[in-house]
């Protein structure tokens, strides 16, 4: 017999919401999903605080899908979040409103972050990896892990998510050379020690995923005519940092223009495909699957 489970993540940039059918373990079918572009770690990086007007549209959020779950009868609905409730001072206040709506959300690690974003890519491929890095950046925290279908062998979460790294370092539009400057030495300092740790292993491929990463890769796509294959889509370390050069040199409303998929994601792009681009350097990395 078929049940149901729904999860929800609380990120920086966005809420994501999904219900999945599963009739045998491994094996599930989703049934709804959604997202809300809602913002809620703006400026928390900066203020330490989430703003009203956040909170108010996470919360509506929150109730719309706790009413997609109540309607299947879920027999679990599974709600985390992430850097920006870890970090602002009231975020205590947010999960007491959501626990009044009806949705706990608990309370993760950055390293348990990491962990399960590599089972999540895990689960999409179709292929076994005998030892993969996986990359994921959000709107507060980067996460590295090395992992395969049975082991964990390394897991980083760093603060160099797209929205953190604009908030402190980009202030123009188009950002000024000496901004990009400090921001590559800022995560470059940040990102040596992990660099270092994860090249003592022979990993076979490198896997990325979330907004930023899906939106460089379909603009990428978009721009040199070049077709996804299948679920996933190859990011050339080349092609970045030309498609970088090219955002950089461009008004908010220009870049808006250009992004494929998520036009809202024009003020960030820069900052976190920034951060992609410094990893693949410190990792010697041509290329990587999204």
């Amino acid at each position: 017999m078929a049940e149901f489970f729904a999860a929800a993540d609380i990120g920086s940039n966005a809420l994501r919401f999904q219900l999945a059918e599963v009739e045998e373990p491994g094996s599930y079918r989703i049934i709804e999903q959604d997202r809300e572009p809602i913002g809620l770690g703006h400026q928390v990086f900066q203020t330490g605080l989430l703003s009203d007007e956040s909170v108010k549209s996470a919360l509506q959020a929150l109730q719309r899908f706790k009413k997609s779950a109540d309607r299947y009868e879920v027999r679990e609905f599974k709600a985390v979040r992430t850097s920006t409730l870890r970090e602002a001072s009231n975020g205590g206040a947010f999960i007491a409103k959501a626990k009044e709506a009806g949705v706990v959300l608990e309370v993760i690690s950055g390293e348990e972050e990491a962990r399960l974003i590599s089972l999540g890519i895990m689960t999409g491929l179709r292929f076994d990896v005998p030892l993969g890095l996986f990359v994921d950046i959000g709107g507060g925290s980067l996460e590295v892990t090395l992992a395969n279908q049975t082991n964990t062998f390394c897991l980083f979460s760093l603060p160099l998510g797209a929205v953190r790294l604009t908030e402190r370092f980009i202030k123009t539009d188009p950002p000024a050379e000496k901004e990009l400057k400090t921001l590559l030495r800022f995560v470059d300092e940040r990102m040596r020690p992990m660099a270092k740790r994860v090249k003592r292993e022979k990993f076979t491929m490198a896997f990325g995923s979330g907004g930023t990463l899906t939106a460089l890769a379909d603009t990428d796509a978009r721009l040199t005519g070049e077709p996804r294959a299948g679920v996933l889509a190859v990011l050339k370390r080349s092609r970045l940092k030309g498609l970088l050069e090219l955002l950089q040199s461009q008004s908010l409303a220009q870049r808006a223009s250009l992004i494929a998929g998520d036009p809202k994601r024009a003020d960030i792009i820069i900052a976190g495909g920034l951060a992609l681009l410094a990893l693949l350097n410190h990792l010697e990395l041509d290329y990587i699957f999204v």
